[in-house]
């Protein structure tokens, strides 16, 4: 039978850590640097997938001041209560020539102008 080695369990733990401390950091770092390199992606992720709803947005609610109609397509659609892109790409070709002395010459230009910003109305 062997007898047991009188031990201070202080110093066994002390030992225990200063052999383990290095494994530990390097396994704690590695996921530390994993987990913010995940964090990152995800943020870049929601940023990606944010900023063209973000533009699209920011197009509906942009004012038809903010483009170039000529002045006769602008008056039309200001007298016909339409103030922002976004009330202008629901109107159908029918519900604009409603409007007094709006045209087929002006739906074409609103419809081009309006490509040009990458929106297009309902037909």
């Amino acid at each position: 039978m062997t007898t047991p080695i009188p031990i201070d369990l202080t110093q066994f733990n002390d030992k225990i850590r200063e052999f383990l401390e290095p494994f530990y950091l390097t396994a704690f770092q590695a996921g530390y640097e994993a987990g913010v390199e995940a964090h990152k992606n995800h943020v870049v992720h929601i940023i990606n997938t944010s900023m063209p709803t973000f533009a699209a947005a920011r197009r509906f609610n942009m004012r038809i001041e903010e483009i170039s109609f000529v002045v006769r397509t602008y008056n039309c659609l200001k007298r016909g209560g339409i103030n922002t892109i976004g009330e202008l790409i629901v109107k159908d070709d029918a519900s604009l020539l409603d409007i007094p002395n709006l045209g087929q010459k002006n739906i074409e230009e609103i419809d081009r102008k309006l490509a040009e910003i990458g929106l297009f109305r309902t037909k």
